[in-house]
């Protein structure tokens, strides 16, 4: 069998290998994107207390903390500080991204009437009890969560929050979210995923005279694109600058946001690279244990 196997165009074989891992370092950064949420991230790093403070001249903060203040079932005295901290926890970040997740959903869907309800509220708030418990010094029950969302309805007004309203508040047009939501959308992971494998069934395909030589070039692309996204990821940690002063600039405004997606693609690229090189290590053993069963 041997005798009779071809080698591969080199040329071919080349060229198949760098479309795979282009393609396949494509997959893991769309990966990262799907599957990293930096708005926890965001709320955590915004100055929502000088927000607060700025605007109105103030009097729309003291009328957050006098509704606060004024509900039931509090037994503290609620500052600016005291809901800018609670904001902040790791729990209540998380319940606003998810919130904020929805908006980003309705406009994937086109639909700008969507808007936060006070059943939303009651819902993170069920998540959050033990940090309400702490703020308002109060053991929380369900009909406080509701008491606590319509007292938020009559602060925010939900109903004017629709998506299309905050989009026309900020003079953002659809069209600019367009691309930004379709690359964070599943339909860009699947089609760098298919291109991937169509390449590596390729490669696969013209090898396939030899099980063990075929694996291994299937496993060179897979370690390649690990190693180079790790490497860049590396990189980006250390040395944004190198990318250009308009890059360096926005992350070093913004690195705490990505400091997230960059670990995370260190590790993806890890596992892909750590894969490739036990499908390059199994085949080439493979294929030494075959030479020598022939013998």
């Amino acid at each position: 069998m041997n005798s009779t196997y071809e080698k591969p165009n080199v040329f071919l074989s080349v060229l198949l290998c760098l479309f795979a891992t282009i393609s396949i370092c494509a997959f893991i950064v769309l990966l990262v994107l799907r599957t990293v949420n930096i708005l926890p991230g965001v709320i955590q790093n915004t100055d929502f207390l000088g927000m607060l403070e700025q605007s109105d001249e103030g009097e729309h903060s003291y009328y957050i903390t006098d509704q606060i203040n004024g509900l039931p079932f509090s037994n503290t005295e609620v500052t600016l500080q005291d809901i800018d901290d609670l904001i902040k926890t790791d729990a209540v970040s998380g319940e606003i991204s998810v919130i904020a997740d929805g908006y980003v959903r309705a406009l994937g869907r086109g639909d700008l009437d969507h808007h936060v309800t006070a059943d939303d509220i009651v819902a993170a708030a069920r998540n959050i009890k033990p940090e309400l418990n702490e703020f308002f010094d109060h053991e929380m029950t369900e009909e406080d969560f509701e008491h606590m969302a319509h007292a938020l309805d009559d602060i925010m007004d939900f109903n004017s929050l629709t998506l299309g309203g905050l989009m026309e508040d900020f003079e953002i047009d659809r069209e600019e979210l367009n691309l930004p939501f379709f690359i964070m959308s599943p339909i860009p992971l699947m089609i760098a995923g298919l291109v991937s494998a169509i390449f590596m069934f390729l490669i696969f395909l013209v090898r396939s005279g030899n099980i063990a030589n075929a694996s291994l070039a299937v496993g060179v692309p897979i370690a390649l694109a690990g190693l180079f996204t790790y490497a860049g990821a590396m990189y980006f940690n250390a040395s944004p600058e190198a990318f250009g002063e308009t890059v360096q600039h926005y992350a070093e405004q913004y690195f705490r946001y990505l400091d997230g997606p960059v670990h995370k693609m260190a590790e993806y690229a890890f596992a892909f690279a750590a894969v490739g090189v036990l499908i390059i290590i199994v085949s080439f053993i493979s294929g030494i244990v075959l030479k020598l069963s022939r013998r």
